[in-house]
Order: C-alpha cells, then structure tokens, then sequence
C-alpha cells in the first residue's frame, strides 16, 4: 500500500512512528474490508428477492479469509526439528 493511499504526505509520513504508520494501515484494511461487507449486503438484498435459490451473502461473493476453513498444522516431532536443522545448516 502506497503511503499515498493513506492521504499521508511525505512530511508527516516521515515524522510517524512506526506503530503510528501501522494503525493507520490496519485502520485503513479494517474500513476496506467493512465497504467490501457493506456492498456485498447491498447486492445480495437486491438479489435474494429475485433468485429460485436461497442466497446467502457469501454467495455472492467471498471475502479473503472466508471459505475453507485451514487445517491445523502437525505438532512439531523431533525427528521433523532435526531434519530441519539438517536443512537449514549451513554448507561450508
């Protein structure tokens, strides 16, 4: 994200600090992700009177993080860390 899609000028960007600058990026992900809620709730509410189906809003269409939910990861076993660390050492 461009500093400049934040309305941030290069002075002020500047003078932020670094949690400043990302509350400001979070802030701003958060109200995306709202308009994105808000005008899939307006287009689902203009088509759900009309469809043979029953809709639901993510029918419409999906929002990131939405969907299949991930499965969870495998407990780390020690002989998996020790194939790693092999992986991983340096080659000299």
């Amino acid at each position: 994200m461009a500093v400049g899609d934040l309305g941030l000028t290069r002075e002020i960007f500047e003078r932020m600090e670094f949690g400043e600058f990302m509350c400001m990026v979070l802030g701003r992900q958060r109200r995306r992700r709202q308009e994105l809620e808000d005008m899939r709730m307006v287009v689902w509410a203009c088509l759900a009177p009309h469809s043979k189906k029953k809709l639901r809003p993510t029918d419409i269409f999906r929002l990131e993080g939405e969907g299949k939910r991930r499965k969870e990861a495998a407990p780390m076993t020690k002989d998996r860390m020790q194939q790693l660390d092999k992986t991983w050492q340096p080659k000299n």
